[in-house]
């Protein structure tokens, strides 16, 4: 059984970035399950004129922290046991936003199974096409996956 749950912060203004290919947080080729969610993503955002998420290693190196803890922890929720949301989370890594967003599944076994569960959800299906999102990070440990989207501020963008 696949689990689901969102989690979005206000939103600003609108801005343009071209997508890239993932490299994880330490430069290698991402797994193939996770390029695969970050390509079905950015073509759907493309198919309904939104720009291309950009990745972002520092957002992606939360997210895989997100879903270690979650498996590691035993625990699927956007507050983790220390109590810290998805927002304090990259408030710590020092990273400023205008608009952030977190989706979370459990029990997927596949970037397709993540994708489908997602856009079978009004709450994550608004965060992945929410075109003012402009920058992407995803990570998986296990059955657990975190994808991290923000917008980040000029002094958070590198």
């Amino acid at each position: 059984m696949l689990l689901v749950s969102a989690s979005a912060a206000p939103v600003a203004e609108r801005a343009s970035v071209a997508g890239t290919l993932p490299k994880s947080s330490h430069g290698e080729e991402m797994p193939a399950e996770v390029r695969d969610l970050f390509q079905r993503i950015n073509r759907h955002r493309h198919a309904i004129g939104c720009h291309a998420l950009e990745w972002d290693r520092r957002l992606a190196r939360l997210a895989l922290e997100q879903s270690e803890d979650m498996a590691r922890r035993r625990y699927f929720d956007h507050v983790n046991p220390d109590g810290l949301d998805p927002f304090q989370r990259m408030d710590h890594a020092g990273l400023r936003y205008h608009a952030a967003a977190e989706n979370l599944a459990m029990g997927a076994v596949s970037g397709r199974e993540v994708y489908e569960g997602w856009m079978n959800s009004k709450g994550h299906r608004r965060n992945l096409e929410n075109c003012m999102l402009t920058r992407i990070g995803l990570g998986r440990s296990g059955d657990y996956w975190s994808c991290e989207m923000a917008k980040l501020t000029p002094e958070s963008t590198p």
